[in-house]
């Protein structure tokens, strides 16, 4: 098992957005759970306009997400709701950077919360 595959022991609950509405708010798709390393770390990063912001946390996930994203610490279960913003500690993606490993075999995706 390589490196990048074995610090991935917690789960993530993952909601990707989906559509738009008339009003401009954000429809979410169904909550999946992922595999990740979750560290609460307070960093400073660039968004992708520019801006300087400061992150919660940075969590090393197991698959491409997009900005605007959310991801939640835990595992589902049936009162986990569809829409993330009904959880109070449900974050949203401000950064997610992928870096290959030295041989191309493993990718690390980073998201900053």
């Amino acid at each position: 098992m390589r490196l990048i595959t074995q610090m991935r022991r917690q789960v993530a609950v993952y909601w990707s957005r989906a559509t738009v509405d008339k009003y401009g708010r954000y429809a979410f798709s169904e909550p999946v759970e992922v595999k990740c390393r979750w560290e609460d770390a307070v960093e400073e990063y660039v968004s992708a306009t520019g801006e300087k912001k400061v992150s919660q946390a940075v969590v090393y996930v197991d698959r491409v997400m997009q900005v605007g994203d959310r991801l939640w610490l835990g595992e589902m279960d049936s009162t986990t709701p569809s829409d993330p913003l009904e959880l109070f500690n449900s974050y949203e993606i401000g950064q997610f950077e992928q870096t290959p490993d030295l041989k191309n075999r493993d990718i690390l995706y980073v998201a900053r919360l």
